[in-house]
């Protein structure tokens, strides 16, 4: 906190306590000040307010961001006060200086139906889901609609007192920061490919529940089959018609016809390139790093090797390899890989650089602009085209990730449902045959290994939906 005269109070400082005359408070601390309020300062003959501007706060702004860290906007969030909506104009990203927030997203369909901010919030309050926390200091957010001109994809608010700093860029000003201040844009990287690493470790969970559901159900199902088969042989054998029905009711249940299979979420490979961020004729993005050509087969990283290095494809396409099967394809000019491990390794001092998780190659004769750790300070300095692109192409593949990871939770809970909860589950299917011939002791008797069988299975699906369930509940961002 520091006293400030009047005469030397800019816009966009932060109010550090609150202006009382008469016992009224007329600004609240907190309050970024503006034009109105200088002018209601000299009204009440102010000489002197007390403004919130932390001297470590304002150092560290000025190692990461020495360009615009005197013309940030700074606002203390009240607990539970909105940052950012979902849906709404992306005109500003955003510096968390102190605190922490909740990142909430809500259906999209249901907002389509909200008619202004308040429609919005009460749509958010009543049906939002938090998917992440955001915590600690200098640490960027709402960036993804900033960089790609969309509308927020989330509405984020204070879990408690927060203060954050504010940047306008509205129309190309984010483009215009970015090249004025290359270092924010690699700070702007550096978090969104910490999210992009977390949130993967995220999906591979939700995929693991999914997975262990789908095995499960095929087990099952091959089991249910079988029994199905020795209860209709049964009825054949004895001639009794309510054995035959109960059959035919094997034969309507999901788990006999394996209608559950699991669909593994994953990135579509196609969304994932530059084409749509990249300026074809801007060759300046090629400018920084060293040029190396490959030759058809050739590989440019191997699975285990340590991630120092990334690469920017000029021509040519690359394929992604685990194993011998191929899992991603990289064709368009400005298309990135590896840069992760790279971005990471540069924040931590190479303590946070990871080894390959698969092996990229070059299908055929192609050209990359590789970029090591070393690098990436001389390419701050020398070439901000190039950290543009790199944060625009990372904000995109950030965007395509949060979808999956979206439909990764649904879909876990979903078959979660279908394997012991909701009508039609498996587990009700063989509650409903079980109550079938509990209705007549006769075709217990003549059925009695099937029966047990299938009370097993129910009693093996309830504790392995309990096992899971706590798993799934044990996901937490």
């Amino acid at each position: 906190m520091i006293s400030v005269a009047i005469q030397d109070i800019q816009i966009g400082m932060i109010l550090g306590e609150d202006l009382i005359h008469k016992a009224s408070v007329i600004i609240p601390r907190g309050t970024p000040l503006t034009a109105i309020h200088l002018k209601r300062l000299g009204k009440f003959d102010f000489k002197d307010v007390i403004i919130d501007d932390s001297e470590d706060e304002q150092k560290q702004l000025e190692v990461d961001s020495p360009k615009v860290a005197s013309t940030l906007i700074k606002k203390l969030y009240k607990t539970g006060e909105y940052i950012v909506i979902q849906g709404e104009e992306s005109e500003a990203l955003y510096i968390l200086l102190d605190g922490e927030l909740d990142v909430i997203y809500t259906d999209e369909v249901l907002l389509t139906s909200a008619e202004d901010t308040i429609d919005k919030i009460r749509l958010i309050e009543r049906s939002g889901k938090k998917i992440s926390t955001i915590k600690g200091k200098m640490v960027n957010f709402g960036e993804l609609g900033a960089i790609l001109g969309d509308t927020r994809s989330a509405t984020i608010s204070a879990s408690v007192d927060s203060k954050v700093a504010r940047i306008s860029v509205s129309g190309d000003g984010f483009n215009k920061t970015i090249m004025s201040n290359a270092r924010l844009g690699l700070n702007i990287s550096i978090t969104i490919a910490k999210r992009l690493k977390d949130i993967n470790v995220y999906i591979a969970k939700y995929n693991n529940i999914l997975s262990q559901v789908d095995g499960m159900v095929r087990e099952f199902s091959s089991i249910y089959v079988t029994i199905a088969g020795k209860v209709l042989k049964q009825a054949i054998f004895s001639g009794d018609r309510e054995l035959n029905k109960i059959h035919e009711e094997f034969k309507n249940s999901p788990l006999y016809n394996r209608l559950m299979k699991y669909k593994k979420q994953g990135f579509d490979a196609s969304k994932m390139g530059s084409s749509n961020v990249l300026n074809q004729d801007n060759e300046r993005i090629f400018a920084g790093g060293d040029i190396i050509g490959k030759k058809a087969g050739e590989i440019v990283c191997y699975n285990g090797e340590a991630g120092d290095k990334m690469y920017i494809l000029v021509v040519g396409k690359l394929g992604v390899y685990v194993g011998d099967k191929l899992v991603a394809v990289y064709s368009e000019k400005g298309d990135i890989v590896g840069e992760i491990s790279v971005l990471l390794g540069y924040a931590t001092k190479g303590a946070g650089m990871d080894k390959r998780t698969a092996t990229v190659k070059a299908m055929v004769r192609s050209r990359l602009v590789c970029i090591g750790i070393k690098d990436i300070d001389d390419l701050v300095k020398t070439n901000p085209t190039m950290v543009l692109h790199i944060t625009r192409v990372l904000a995109e593949r950030l965007k395509n990730c949060n979808q999956v990871f979206i439909q990764a939770q649904k879909d876990a809970q979903s078959y979660m449902d279908k394997l012991a909860v909701q009508d039609g589950s498996c587990g009700s299917e063989i509650g409903h045959i079980l109550e079938l011939f509990s209705e007549n002791v006769n075709l217990i008797e003549l059925c009695q290994n099937e029966v047990k069988v299938l009370s097993k299975m129910q009693e093996a699906i309830d504790s392995k939906y309990d096992v899971l369930h706590e798993r799934l509940e044990s996901i937490k961002i």
